[in-house]
């Protein structure tokens, strides 16, 4: 079980399930949020500085303040960042359609979830999450963990290649 409450990232434009989800997380001590943006582009600045483990992604960004609507830009964009883990992503949608449930999980997209479903809540998201974390075997209790053992990896890769060489660090 995780001790670490879960960095999430929201990407939603519609302030009122912004401050439902804020609400529901204040209640919680397994989530922690580190950004809530309504812009793909602001979004994916966020991936990079606060290295969410999991994203939220409202489908429908029709108040994006990029001007952007299109949440579909902003996976495969993420995908271009070729990030060093792949954060869980949930995407909750107004939209009920196969087709567009089956090109999400072709991007990488875990959960899809429909908000106008009797059982949709801010809590089931986030419960959604925190099953998603616990359950899949690749992803890290800690993400910057993961990342300073990669990082620390590399480091003795290199001085074993430099004592090959004869140039001890």
């Amino acid at each position: 079980m995780n001790i670490n409450p879960m960095k999430v990232l929201i990407i939603e434009d519609d302030v009122d399930d912004c401050n439902a989800l804020k609400r529901s997380v204040e209640e919680r001590d397994d989530i922690e949020i580190v950004g809530i943006t309504d812009s793909d582009v602001e979004a994916l600045q966020l991936v990079k500085v606060k290295h969410p483990e999991g994203i939220i992604l409202d489908l429908e960004l029709n108040g994006s303040s990029s001007g952007s609507t299109d949440s579909l830009d902003f996976l495969d964009k993420l995908k271009e960042l070729n990030l060093k883990y792949s954060p869980i992503i949930i995407v909750t949608t107004h939209i009920n359609s196969k087709r567009t449930y089956e090109v999400l999980h072709r991007k990488g997209v875990e959960i899809i979830l429909y908000k106008d479903h009797p059982k949709y809540s801010p809590n089931h998201v986030l419960n959604n999450l925190i099953t998603l974390r616990n359950t899949t075997s690749d992803k890290t209790d800690n993400i910057q963990e993961k990342m300073e053992n990669e990082e620390e990896k590399i480091l003795n890769i290199i001085d074993a290649e430099l004592n090959l060489v004869g140039i001890a660090p």
